[in-house]
């Protein structure tokens, strides 16, 4: 049946001459081979023959049964078996076969459009085609097509660089706005830590034994212990009957990328009713090593990327007006500190 095949494909050839490449392009029809018969008489027998055929290996049978499936003569219409069928035979080097594959994919028949997948197999088919007539017609419907592909390859750059600068702006715009967002946030906290210590300031109490609340307390801001308070990190005991002394554990903190190991001395003074009183302090980095995150830019309390005592000493004003919150200052620094 093979042999049949090939013979009367040989005596259909002058038929395939009268037709255009830019015709056949047009059409989505290469120089395929084309039965010997009339179309009408393609019915389910000669369906079945070739099915026979087909699943025994033969690669034009393949080729016949996918465009069958493809055209729905002789059996019902189904793209998904031709492209199944067509498969089969291009992988025999069947060229119309490889050129149908090439055809599915540039105009999506079947399958997701693509365009580079349909260039490879236009180009299989090309390579593959050994009848000159057929040659001939390939290479003009192979010219129109890569035509056309180029055009489609430079519009979709064109629209994916496009895609690209949407994207990356819209991220920028998204950054933007989460910054502003963080920013408002912080001047928003800030007004409230002004505007209530400020309250407090105004605020007339009588707090006898502040330096016995400030010292029997361990002080935090909410997630680390105080470094110049008595806390659980800070050993502190009274010098006199005014002045509190506290050394610190070694602690660690990172800024601009350094981890830097510390203690602090500090001393407390000028307790007074109202709930006011003065801290002296002074840091000691002990180590200075590379961090893998960047941490802070400036440490808030004034801990500086320098080995070694830190001159001169810092000082901050707190004071208490519930015996349970302290809050403290150093020039714009606020700090809010409870037990």
């Amino acid at each position: 049946m093979k042999k049949l095949y090939k013979f009367l494909t040989v005596l259909a050839v002058p038929v395939c001459v009268g037709y255009s490449a830019p015709m056949l392009a047009a059409t989505g029809q290469s120089s395929l081979k084309q039965r010997p018969v009339q179309q009408a008489g393609f019915d389910a027998s000669q369906f079945k023959l070739d099915m026979i055929l087909a699943r025994r290996g033969d690669a034009d049978a393949q080729y016949y049964v996918g465009n069958a499936y493809e055209q729905g003569q002789g059996t019902q219409k189904s793209l998904p078996q031709a492209l199944r069928w067509y498969s089969k035979a291009a992988a025999q080097n069947q060229y119309d076969a490889q050129y149908r594959l090439g055809y599915f994919y540039e105009n999506g028949v079947g399958v997701k459009q693509d365009i580079r997948k349909a260039m490879e197999w236009y180009k299989q088919a090309a390579k593959n085609s050994h009848n000159p007539i057929r040659d001939h017609l390939n290479q003009e419907a192979f010219a129109h097509r890569k035509a056309e592909m180029k055009r489609s390859l430079a519009t979709l750059k064109v629209e994916q660089e496009k895609q690209e600068r949407e994207r990356k702006l819209a991220e920028a715009r998204a950054r933007q706005e989460v910054e502003r967002r963080q920013q408002a946030a912080a001047r928003l906290k800030q007004a409230a830590l002004v505007s209530k210590a400020r309250s407090l300031a105004t605020k007339r109490i009588n707090i006898p034994d502040i330096s016995n609340v400030v010292l029997n307390n361990k002080w935090n801001d909410g997630s680390v212990s105080a470094d110049y308070l008595p806390s659980s990190s800070t050993h502190c005991l009274r010098s006199s009957g005014n002045e509190i002394v506290c050394f610190s554990d070694a602690k660690q903190r990172v800024i601009n990328g350094m981890r830097v190991t510390y203690t602090t001395k500090a001393t407390l003074t000028g307790f007074k009713t109202d709930g006011t009183f003065h801290i002296k302090y002074h840091y000691n980095a002990t180590r200075l090593d590379k961090a893998s995150n960047r941490g802070s830019s400036v440490d808030p309390n004034g801990l500086k990327l320098e080995q070694g005592w830190q001159e001169p000493q810092l000082a901050m004003n707190c004071r208490t007006t519930d015996r349970v919150n302290l809050y403290c200052s150093r020039g714009k620094i606020r700090l809010h500190y409870r037990h």
